[in-house]
């Protein structure tokens, strides 16, 4: 049926990235001052947002965290479909509170 050995391999992989992850948000942005490009923003929250990956460029890290395992499950593809859409009209500044670059500024 299943083999033990491994079931706890691949438990002991999910451990290690649910740590990694958890470090990973827990770490401060550090902001280099440039403000980043709100097209490009926009953009990849259009094409990948289901992903979170706007919100890694933004560096909102927790947020990209949580539509990145929300994309795990069927039901969770629309949840982070919403919070794409919502992010493209709302979101502003970056984790830092840097103001993003208007397309022609």
């Amino acid at each position: 049926m299943f083999n033990i050995g491994a079931v706890i391999i691949v438990f002991a992989f999910l451990l290690v990235i649910i740590l990694l992850a958890v470090q990973l948000c827990r770490m401060p942005y550090l902001s280099d001052g440039k403000p980043r490009i709100r097209l490009n923003y926009i953009l990849l929250a259009l094409f990948a947002g289901i992903f979170g990956l706007h919100d890694f460029y933004a560096g909102y890290k927790f947020r990209g965290m949580l539509a990145l395992l929300l994309t795990l499950t069927f039901f969770g593809m629309f949840i982070s479909a919403i919070m794409a859409l919502y992010d493209i009209v709302n979101v502003t500044h970056d984790a830092s509170g840097v103001k993003m670059k208007e397309y022609g500024e």
